[in-house]
């Protein structure tokens, strides 16, 4: 699919998507394995085909922060700080790509229901931080299956 195939196309607004490599050509926050929910596409340029595409980490907060880069520079000059410690970190974030770029070279859609239900159990849980949360869920299943 192509981000021109994005625009005006509902099915696709509010789904969850995982950044791949391709997004790392991006002047983006984003990294690999980074998750956002998808808000909007629009065309920001017709005559140049750009389109605009607006993304919201809210939900992935907890996910993304192992994930983010140190690629800002610090007082001395070393790539030591990540976007959201340099203050740089946007929750939205606006993107421009190609109109006729695959949109799998920068991110895939999430199952929607399996996104759903791990956000549900989650939030029942109780537990503040999400990647935390899952580490116990590993070690329980590691358990059960006697995988050291």
């Amino acid at each position: 699919m192509k981000f021109i195939d994005l625009v005006g196309n509902q099915a696709f607004l509010g789904r969850a998507i995982q950044f791949n490599k391709g997004i790392e050509t991006s002047e983006m926050n984003a990294e690999p394995g980074m998750r956002a929910t998808l808000i909007s596409a629009v065309v920001e340029n017709k005559q140049d085909n750009v389109i605009e595409v607006v993304f919201d980490y809210t939900l992935f907060e907890q996910f993304n922060m192992p994930l983010e880069a140190a690629n800002y520079f610090d007082k001395k000059g070393n790539p030591t700080l990540t976007a959201r410690e340099a203050g740089h970190y946007e929750q939205k974030e606006s993107y421009y790509f190609d109109g006729n770029d695959e949109v799998e070279n920068y991110f895939s859609l999430l199952d929607k229901d399996r996104v759903d239900r791990l956000q549900k159990a989650f939030a029942e849980s109780g537990e503040k931080n999400y990647v935390e949360w899952l580490e116990k869920w590993v070690i329980t299943a590691f358990d059960a299956t006697g995988i050291h």
